[in-house]
């Protein structure tokens, strides 16, 4: 009888294994070889030459009959490769591989006097992984419950505690994340710590299976459950990965998908894990359970021989061997006939390829250049680079508020209510009594909840806005503690509603809910994540979870500490499921969100009402501050007119209250102070030696000189003249149109009266002649490091514009180019005039 009961649960092992559905991922591969044909046959002899670095163009059509362009280079063996990964429904349905006619040429300079060009290709291949079966490990971990309540007699805060630590692994996701991502293990980043993993899942559980001090020593069995555990974590990390690289650049709607057949999967084989777990339990070992859920990671490490994976840096295909039983594509009767097929097809989607090329670069498959060098850096500075860049990309990936606010949520909706999940466990089998195989029933409703919450998810709720969510799910969580509460207190016994009743309906919801609340994030960080980092940001979504679902039980152990709970005493149950319904309550949830968006309301109208208080005020004062200032001005009028500086200081003023004297000469202000007519007059006066000054100047003349001629031309006037007089007169002669207008040149400032648009190099020179009035070309060209020609361009161009002067009268024999706006030249002419 006892032979009969392991084969059956062997059977149903194998069955809830095999049975699990996968998400297939299809990998086409096209790969083959260009080489001249000297003989002119059909078949590759020894005497055809291979072509290195010849272009061969890929054109594919997909399912969905988009057409997708690839381009590759031959390597030194005349050997080409296109691999790409795409979802099953946008597989390639047809693809054509063919050289580049350009290089044909090529072949006749070998000295052959052959014109063609050989080449073949293979069909696209197929790869498809499984994806979750990590529902089934609810099967074994039933048993480990019991271990710690019946055979090592531990309380439940103590039991929690344990479980607190062994499922640490899964807080530090990351780490392994980054190790994936970034240091790969011969050319690969997932099969080959997908058998590291695989082993540190198998050996634990062969351990306690087969030797009895390491069930019975509790430091033992945590030790073991740890490696387990991470071993279980890194291997999920890596298929999280998978699946991210997979939704990354699908459509959102085939995003829900995969991550719903993916939870989907986990759920059947959640189901098979509760009801082999249940059964087992009642009838065989527990050593005998942990070496049945063995296999579970053995076969795992089996599959991983059948699972393929490109090489990050594909290595040179080695012999035409490789490829005698791929389709060979010879002579160019083949070519056109399968050519003209995808014309007649193409030619449908013309709008669409165009589309899809501009969409979406080339990909290219460049020959070993780059890789021969990167050999010379070091491995370990590679890695670092590695590291390096994934840090960085992930830390700025997280930064967005789109994934810290949810994340954050999620975290302190853990952290702040504890969790009682173990108490709850010694409650069920040590009060209510209820055995192994209902608790392995209850865990199946629990799982079929889940599907529920999948398949409702993926139906009817994909299009709901993420907030909303939450609020419905934390709504029917807190709800769901109201069960346990009727459940310790015994009031469902009142109303002759059975215990079995309450913890079946209780699972069942609570998994649903709780599945409805996790989805919509699922997809959100699958399709946020950033290409090269996809198992490191993944795994720290999870990870942070997981974190706070620790941090909850360790909560939960130390209130079921402090409350004296244990299996002989449940009297403190209620009292503390009651914290947790009311920290439920006031937890990250509805009262946050309606506080949050609450205050908001009253912040903005807060600040509306602030703003509008400030505005009166300043419109008040300001018209305080005008009046002030008018008095002012007919207190000191005089000082304004005669102070240079005096005024200065009053124009400041008058600008920070939106006054302007000059915006008319017949305002107010030109009124009250002649303020108008001085400026005016001014720039009269201003455009005067200008004028007279431009035939020696060339219409550009220093702002010193400019104000030093106007006090000589006014030496009359009891009005005197400041640079900040003359630059606002200058200011109202823009409206003469070009020209009239204040440059820098170096230290210097220039008033240009003609419309000369001065270039880099005029000013420089400018710039330059300022210590002594003059340069010559040597100068420039030894000042400015300048080239005989650009510097003879720019001074011919100053000399037609008239701003320089020649002079040929030295010994030296170098001529002189002078420029009178940065010397004092005109000075005596523009004072005459």
């Amino acid at each position: 009888m006892e032979s009969k009961n392991k084969n059956l649960v062997l059977s149903f092992v194998f069955l809830a294994v095999f049975l699990t559905p996968g998400v297939k991922s299809w990998t086409g591969e096209i790969h083959g070889r260009v080489v001249c044909d000297v003989c002119a046959d059909s078949s590759i002899g020894p005497e055809d030459h291979v072509l290195e670095g010849a272009e061969v163009a890929v054109l594919c059509i997909t399912k969905s009959g988009e057409v997708v362009n690839y381009q590759a280079f031959t390597n030194a063996k005349g050997i080409y490769t296109v691999a790409e990964t795409m979802p099953e429904s946008d597989r390639w349905d047809a693809c054509l591989a063919r050289p580049i006619s350009s290089f044909h040429d090529r072949c006749n300079h070998l000295g052959e006097g052959s014109t063609g060009v050989k080449f073949t290709y293979n069909r696209p291949s197929v790869t498809t992984y499984n994806i979750r079966k990590r529902g089934f490990r609810s099967f074994v971990w039933t048993a480990v419950s019991y271990q710690l309540k019946d055979m090592l007699k531990l309380s439940p805060s103590a039991s929690q505690f344990i479980f607190s630590i062994a499922f640490f692994p899964w807080s530090v996701k990351p780490i392994y994340g980054i190790l994936s991502d970034c240091i790969p293990i011969r050319g690969k980043k997932r099969i080959p710590y997908l058998i590291i993993a695989s082993v540190m899942s198998l050996v634990p559980w062969l351990i306690l299976g087969s030797n009895t001090t390491s069930r019975s020593s509790t430091w033992h069995l945590v030790i073991l459950l740890t490696v387990q555990n991470l071993g279980s974590a890194m291997a999920d990390v890596v298929v999280d990965a998978m699946i991210a690289e997979a939704v990354r650049d699908e459509k959102a709607s085939f995003a829900g998908d995969l991550q719903s057949v993916s939870w989907l999967a986990m759920a059947f084989g959640g189901v098979f894990g509760s009801l082999l777990g249940g059964y087992a339990l009642t009838n065989l070992e527990i050593a005998i359970v942990f070496l049945l859920f063995s296999i579970l990671p053995a076969i795992q490490l089996f599959s991983c021989g059948l699972v393929e994976e490109n090489p990050i840096n594909s290595g040179v295909l080695s012999e035409l061997s490789e490829f005698s039983n791929s389709h060979d594509l010879n002579g160019k009767a083949n070519h056109l006939d399968e050519d003209s097929s995808l014309e007649r097809k193409s030619s449908v989607n013309a709008r669409r390829r165009k589309k899809n090329q501009k969409k979406s670069k080339r990909r290219q498959v460049m020959p070993s250049k780059a890789q021969n060098s990167r050999k010379g850096k070091s491995l370990l500075g590679q890695w670092f680079q590695s590291l390096k860049t994934a840090t960085y990309s992930l830390c700025r990936a997280f930064k967005q508020p789109i994934i810290l606010r949810p994340m954050a949520w999620f975290f302190l909706a853990h952290v702040t209510v504890p969790n009682l999940s173990t108490v709850m466990f010694y409650y069920q089998t040590e009060f209510l009594k209820l055995e192994a195989s209902f608790l392995g029933t209850a865990r199946v409703i629990g799982w079929l909840g889940l599907m529920v919450g999948t398949f409702t998810y993926n139906q009817y709720l994909k299009k709901m806005k993420l907030r909303r969510i939450l609020m419905f799910s934390h709504i029917g969580l807190a709800f769901l503690i109201v069960f346990d509460i009727v459940l310790v207190s015994r009031t469902n016994v009142a109303f002759g509603i059975s215990d079995k009743t309450m913890v079946l309906w209780g699972s069942a919801l609570s998994d649903a809910i709780n599945q409805l609340k996790f989805m919509p994030f699922l997809i959100l960080s699958g399709q946020l994540c950033p290409p090269g980092i996809e198992g490191t940001l993944f795994a720290l979504f999870m990870s942070i979870n997981n974190f706070g679902s620790t941090v909850g039980s360790f909560v939960g152990a130390g209130l079921a500490s402090i409350l004296n709970i244990s299996s002989g005493s449940f009297d403190n149950l209620l009292l503390g499921i009651v914290f947790e319904e009311k920290k439920m309550r006031r937890r990250p949830g509805i009262g946050g969100l309606q506080t949050a968006a609450a205050a908001r309301d009253q912040y903005r109208l807060l600040g509306e009402n602030v703003a509008k208080l400030r505005t009166d005020l300043m419109k008040e004062q300001l018209a305080t501050f005008r009046s002030q200032l008018e008095e002012f001005a007919r207190k000191h009028k005089n000082d304004i007119r005669k102070n240079p500086a005096f005024r200065s200081q009053f124009h400041e003023m008058c600008a920070k209250v939106g006054v302007d004297p000059l915006a008319s000469n017949k305002g107010f202000w030109a009124e009250l102070l002649g303020i108008g007519d001085f400026y005016y007059e001014l720039g009269v006066q201003i455009v005067e030696i200008c004028l007279s000054t431009r035939p020696l100047n060339g219409g550009l003349i220093d702002l010193q000189e400019l104000c030093k001629l106007l006090r000589q031309k006014r030496k009359y006037d009891r009005e005197a003249v400041s640079e900040d007089d003359c630059l606002r007169a200058i200011s109202k002669l823009k409206t003469l149109g070009s020209g009239f207008e204040v440059i820098s040149a170096g230290k210097k400032k220039l008033v240009r009266s003609v419309p000369t648009e001065l270039k880099k190099d005029h000013n420089e020179i400018l710039e330059l002649a300022q210590a002594q009035g003059y340069v010559t070309v040597d100068e420039v060209e030894r000042r400015l490091s300048w080239t005989h020609g650009r510097a003879i361009d720019a001074l011919d161009t100053l000399l037609e514009e008239g701003l320089a002067m020649i002079d040929d009268g030295h010994r030296d024999g170098k001529r002189r180019y002078w420029f009178p706006c940065v010397s004092s030249i005109s000075s005596s002419f523009g004072a005459d005039s």
